[in-house]
């Protein structure tokens, strides 16, 4: 018998469990757990492992590109709710893994991996929807630079490790704070951010202005990549 929720968060979701883990951000720890341990309760009756959870939450992400890319609002819109439950299922796996006491360093390569791939597969459905909505080859230039770049930042682990610094994770305020104290933080944060990324794409598939968002972000993700590479870090 599994246990009460509340228990549940007490074996998967304790501050000395998840709290200091490395890249958990305050919108995971305050938004997104908040739902998680309820479908953790659900796989735990199932034999499904945390890599297989892993797996399913890219399946659901893979969905959410699939209706972005149609192009078709009210199909933009259920792929609002898809990333949302994309990130949910994503957050499972490793409560899963540490309820079964099989988390590891391979477990979270795997999640890491798929993650990667997250973003760039979204900027993938919103270009080939650009693109059938225009007709127009810039949008592809446009989304190619988007994905292209976000990938490349995703495989530096420099910008990674600065995301993962405590005072940048805390609290909402503290992002806030830490991204704003100069003008390369603050565009690189907002060209190569994960969340701020899914939340652009879920605003401008609600208001159906997807092409809009293409072009703008292949301009913020050029100038957020030089950001980058004139000591960004050392700011």
């Amino acid at each position: 018998m599994v246990e009460s929720i509340k228990d549940l968060r007490e074996i998967c979701q304790a501050n000395k469990v998840v709290r200091g883990r490395q890249g958990e951000q305050w919108i995971g720890r305050m938004f997104f757990r908040k739902f998680s341990i309820y479908f953790t309760k659900v796989f735990l009756y199932t034999p499904l492992t945390a890599n297989q959870i892993s797996f399913l939450s890219s399946l659901i992400a893979l969905s959410a590109a699939i209706l972005l890319a149609i192009g078709v609002w009210k199909l933009g819109i259920i792929a609002g709710f898809l990333f949302f439950l994309a990130e949910v299922v994503d957050h499972s796996d490793g409560e899963v893994a540490r309820y079964r006491k099989t988390a590891g360093i391979k477990g979270e390569r795997v999640e890491s991996y798929i993650g990667h791939f997250e973003i760039p597969l979204y900027w993938g459905g919103v270009t080939f929807a650009s693109f059938m909505l225009t007709n127009s080859v810039e949008y592809l230039a446009a989304g190619f630079i988007v994905i292209l770049l976000f990938m490349k930042i995703e495989r530096l682990k420099e910008l990674k490790k600065d995301y993962q610094n405590k005072e940048f994770q805390n609290t909402p305020l503290d992002t806030v704070s830490a991204v704003t104290k100069s003008p390369k933080r603050f565009i690189t944060f907002i060209a190569f951010s994960k969340y701020f990324n899914e939340l652009v794409i879920i605003v401008a598939a609600v208001l159906n202005i997807l092409p809009i968002a293409l072009l703008a972000y292949s301009v913020i993700s050029v100038l957020g990549y030089i950001a980058y590479g004139i000591d960004y870090l050392k700011v």
